[in-house]
C-alpha cells in the first residue's frame, strides 16, 4: 500500500492530492497544513464525486503521517506575489523549510522527499541538509513543468498533439530556465530553430509562470500535473527519466538536469 503525505494545504499541495487521486498514483494521500480547519475543508471536498472516479483514499494528516508515508512532497511557504522574483522569496521561505524538515525528522521519516516550494531549487538544497536522508533520496521538482510548458507552446505553434512533442528545460526553474535545442524532436524529428524563433520560445517559456500569477494570482494545475507525474516514476518505480532539481551542496542552488527518478529517489 502506497502513501503520500504532502505538507501544505494551499492551492498547489490540494490540487496535487487532487492529481494524484485522479490518476490513482497512491493508495493514501494524506493532506497537512497547521491551518488543520481548511485541511478539513479541503479533504471533504475532495472525497466529495470522486467514488466513481478513483479508488484512492485522501485523509486530513498530520506530521506523524510521514513516518510511513512513501513518499513526502513539500509545498508549503509563502505564495510568490506579482513582480516578485524567486530569489526576494527565497529569504521568506528558507526558515519555513528549514522548520518544517526538523519536524519531519522527528517522524523517523525515511522515504523519499519531494520538494516543490519556490524558489524550489535554492529550497532543494536547503531540504537536503536539513533532512535526514541519505543523498538522492532529496529533489525538486525542478523543471518539469517548464518542458510542458515548452511542449504545449510547440505543439500550438506546429499544430500538432502534445504527445509528438519530444522537448526539455533545464538549468534553473523560472527565469534563468535552459531550453535543450539539440534534443528537440517533433513529430520524430529534429527541428533546426533560427536564433529569432529560439528567443520567441525562450521568452515565452521564462516568463509563462509570471503571467499566470499577474493574471489569477498563482499557478497550480500546470505544477500539480507535473508532480503527479514525478510521483508516479517514485511510487511505482518507473524509473522516469525528468528534468528535476537535483542538490548541489557546494552552490546556492540544486541543479535541474535530466535524471533517473525511480522508488529510490534520483541517481545521482
Amino acid at each position: 500500500m502506497s502513501k503520500v503525505s504532502i505538507i501544505g494545504a494551499g492551492l498547489v499541495g490540494s490540487t496535487i492530492a487532487y492529481a494524484l487521486n485522479l490518476k490513482e498514483i497512491a493508495d493514501t494521500v494524506a493532506l497537512v497544513d497547521l491551518d488543520e480547519k481548511r485541511v478539513k475543508s479541503e479533504v471533504l471536498d475532495l472525497r466529495h464525486g470522486h467514488d466513481d472516479l478513483s479508488k484512492s483514499q485522501v485523509i486530513a494528516g498530520t506530521y506523524d503521517d510521514c513516518k510511513d508515508s512513501d513518499l513526502v512532497i513539500i509545498t508549503a511557504g509563502l505564495a510568490r506575489k506579482p513582480g516578485e522574483t524567486r530569489i526576494e522569496l527565497l529569504e521568506k521561505n528558507k526558515k519555513i523549510m528549514q522548520d518544517i524538515c526538523q519536524t519531519i525528522n522527528q517522524t523517523g521519516f525515511d522515504g523519499v522527499a519531494l520538494i516543490v516550494s519556490n524558489p524550489v531549487d535554492a529550497l532543494t538544497n536547503v531540504a537536503s541538509e536539513a533532512l535526514n536522508l541519505p543523498l538522492g533520496r532529496v529533489f525538486g521538482s525542478g523543471c518539469v513543468v517548464d518542458s510542458s510548458r515548452l511542449v504545449a507552446l510547440l505543439a500550438e505553434k506546429f499544430n500538432t498533439p502534445v504527445q509528438n512533442i519530444k522537448a526539455t528545460v533545464v538549468g534553473e526553474h523560472g527565469e534563468n530556465m535552459k531550453i535543450d535545442w539539440e534534443n528537440i524532436k517533433i513529430n520524430g524529428k529534429k527541428y533546426i530553430f533560427t536564433d529569432a524563433q529560439k528567443q520567441e520560445l525562450n521568452d515565452a517559456v521564462r516568463l509563462t509562470g509570471m503571467h499566470i500569477i499577474e493574471g489569477k494570482g498563482k499557478t497550480y494545475y500546470g505544477i500539480a500535473t507535473s508532480v503527479a507525474e514525478i510521483s508516479n516514476a517514485v511510487l511505482k518505480n518507473k524509473k522516469a527519466v525528468l528534468s528535476v532539481s537535483v542538490p548541489d551542496l557546494a552552490k546556492d542552488a540544486a541543479v535541474v538536469k535530466l535524471t533517473t527518478v525511480d522508488a529510490n529517489g534520483i541517481k545521482l
